[in-house]
């Protein structure tokens, strides 16, 4: 194949389109842009509006060519992925990683989600899987400016249930795990729902859930989806899997301060501050300060289990932290 590096240099895979039984894969021309904003969904809206995307041209492959294409890039290897419970600070602590100019800073990118939960749409071998789940990868932090030096892949929420792959695929690169109290955490879905607290909206089976089990109470389904994320969580901590583990309730500044430490980020102080300063402000909305009074409320009992897997989790991981972090 003719070396595609220069020509995909300002290309990513954005989409799966299929088309009878083949898998396609969508090309986005992003320039130079940098994927600052909070979530890699409001990146792509933004390169969608850039001229060359707006000729009605679509360059459209397939999995092979891409996987093929990617082992040509330039391209910035893994140096964390965090995986969390959502609403526990991911977006805030991705925001503040994206504060150093050469960091690449991938959050939630929904093409990476398509291809994780291919096989419950089509029929795909595992290893075109796990190759095309790589290739993208390299593909998303491939050195456009040639400054870039770390790639941190903040996953979605039940991407946890896909631990066992990454960690197969890249067994030597740092994982972070975020957590929170279950009742902050449906607070915050109460006033934005997520696709994980909706039910139908991701497949019932990779929660672990029967296809026909009907829930007519959304803060129900939300605690049933967080119980399996503890569970998940536990088992990991548990078995001695390595990764650094991160309360919510120990704010912002220590769970990035405790980050820089694990992943022995070399920060100068200039951008520390900026990523302090970035932290009083709202994740989703850089622009508005954040403020967050939480009322007073009875842990319901459709939240009793997740909030014991909770406390069994803050237990069992507050000695590894210190270990990691002795400073603290």
């Amino acid at each position: 194949m003719t070396d595609q590096s220069t020509f995909l240099t300002k290309w990513i895979p954005y989409k799966l389109k299929f088309q009878e039984q083949e898998v396609l894969v969508n090309w986005l021309y992003v320039g130079d842009k940098r994927f600052s904003e909070p979530f890699f969904d409001e990146t792509i809206s933004k390169c969608l509006s850039l001229e060359y995307n707006s000729k009605g041209f679509t360059m459209q492959t397939s999995l092979e060519f891409m996987i093929e294409a990617a082992e040509t890039i330039n391209a910035v290897e893994p140096s964390a992925f965090i995986f969390h419970v959502s609403r526990c600070g991911s977006t805030l602590l991705a925001q503040m990683l994206d504060q150093e100019p050469s960091h690449i800073v991938l959050a939630e990118v929904p093409f990476f989600d398509d291809l994780l939960r291919l096989p419950y749409k089509t029929k795909i071998a595992p290893a075109l899987l796990s190759e095309a789940f790589q290739a993208a990868i390299r593909l998303m932090g491939q050195r456009r400016t040639g400054t870039e030096h770390k790639l941190f892949i903040k996953l979605d929420s039940w991407h946890l249930f896909f631990y066992d792959l990454i960690q197969q695929l890249y067994p030597e690169v740092p994982k972070v795990f975020l957590y929170r109290r279950p009742l902050e955490v449906l607070r915050s879905h109460r006033k934005h729902r997520g696709m994980q607290a909706a039910p139908g909206v991701i497949e019932p089976q990779l929660f672990g859930f029967p296809e026909n089990e009907v829930f007519t109470d959304l803060d129900v389904y939300t605690g049933r989806v967080l119980e399996r994320y503890f569970e998940v969580l536990n088992q990991l901590a548990e078995a001695g899997q390595s990764g650094l583990f991160l309360d919510y309730a120990s704010g912002a500044s220590a769970m990035f301060h405790e980050l820089s430490n694990y992943l022995n980020l070399e920060l100068s102080p200039e951008i520390r501050e900026q990523a302090i300063a970035r932290s009083t402000f709202h994740s989703k909305f850089p622009d508005k300060p954040f403020g967050e009074v939480q009322p007073e409320e009875n842990l319901p009992p459709y939240l009793l289990q997740a909030n014991l897997l909770y406390e069994s989790l803050s237990d069992r991981t507050a000695l590894v932290r210190k270990e990691h972090v002795p400073n603290l």
